[in-house]
């Protein structure tokens, strides 16, 4: 689920609906598929609020930078993850980003 944002970038809204099947399908059965889907719907939604905040700084040129900070982020951060996830076990903890707050539990 975590290479589902990089690929948002490709296909439209690829980013919210493939973590969200995998959590209604497999992620019913296994809770690591679970708490990865759940992670990558976190990042999606934190990194939103983000940008709406952004948006209006950006008439103070720090706004700017900020998108700029966000987006090196948005391509480093789903990488950095799903490599973690790729090389783990079921014993391993689910890799968390950092950086966002996460309001799916």
């Amino acid at each position: 689920s975590h290479w589902s944002f990089l690929i948002g970038f490709v296909v439209p809204f690829a980013s919210i609906i493939l973590p969200l099947v995998l959590l209604n399908t497999t992620g019913k059965t296994d809770r690591f598929v679970a708490e990865n889907a759940k992670e990558a719907l976190n990042l999606l939604i934190a990194s939103f609020i983000v940008a709406l905040c952004c948006i209006p700084l950006a008439f103070i040129i720090i706004g700017f930078f900020m998108l700029i900070a966000l987006g090196i982020c948005l391509i480093v951060f789903p990488i950095i993850a799903a490599i973690q996830t790729m090389s783990s076990t079921m014993s391993t903890p689910v890799y968390r980003y950092p950086l966002i707050f996460r309001l799916i539990k």
